[in-house]
């Protein structure tokens, strides 16, 4: 009986020692595939919050030169309105000194004493001046319709949204006035 007890021993001993090798095995394989599987989900987390940033920069990026565009169209538009309003009031100052010389001219012209002289004269720098007038206005008009016509074919909101694959609806809010 004392053999059977001490092989008893030895074989619970040893089926103890075989359940802990084994135990030690299956929970050393489950460690490594759960530090594989946190690594790989780690990982992907870590790839997929770059790819975002990447992506965040990518929009700031093209909205920065998006907004750099327009600013520029709106200076440029500020400048033509600017320009525009400039070349308007030279032409009411011209027309006004046009306008008083002709005066002066038409004074001169019903004095007697010149009347008799100048008459021929006179007439004819009327009509002289009255033509350069004429051609100075209209020579001004023409200079702002094509300022326009250019600055409306460099501003075409077309070639904005192709150069910078933006969606048109994006680009909508860059119309031209005029």
């Amino acid at each position: 009986m004392a053999y059977r007890r001490i092989k008893y021993l030895q074989m619970h001993r040893a089926a103890i020692c075989i359940q802990t090798a084994y135990r030690r095995y299956i929970a050393h394989k489950r460690y490594v595939m759960l530090r594989r599987t946190i690594l790989m989900i780690q990982t992907h987390y870590r790839g997929a919050v770059i790819r975002k940033k990447v992506e965040k920069l990518r929009y700031e990026q093209k909205a920065i030169v998006i907004q750099k565009y327009f600013r520029g169209w709106m200076v440029r538009r500020e400048q033509i309105e600017r320009n525009r309003k400039i070349i308007k009031v030279q032409c009411l100052v011209r027309r006004w000194l046009a306008k008083r010389r002709l005066k002066e001219l038409k004074i001169e012209a019903r004095s007697v004493g010149h009347l008799q002289k100048l008459n021929k004269g006179l007439e004819n720098k009327i009509i002289s001046l009255q033509q350069r007038l004429d051609v100075v206005v209209l020579n001004e008009h023409l200079f702002v319709l094509s300022c326009i016509d250019d600055i409306s074919y460099y501003l075409n909101p077309a070639k904005i949204t192709h150069l910078f694959g933006v969606h048109a609806d994006m680009a909508s809010g860059l119309v031209i006035y005029g």
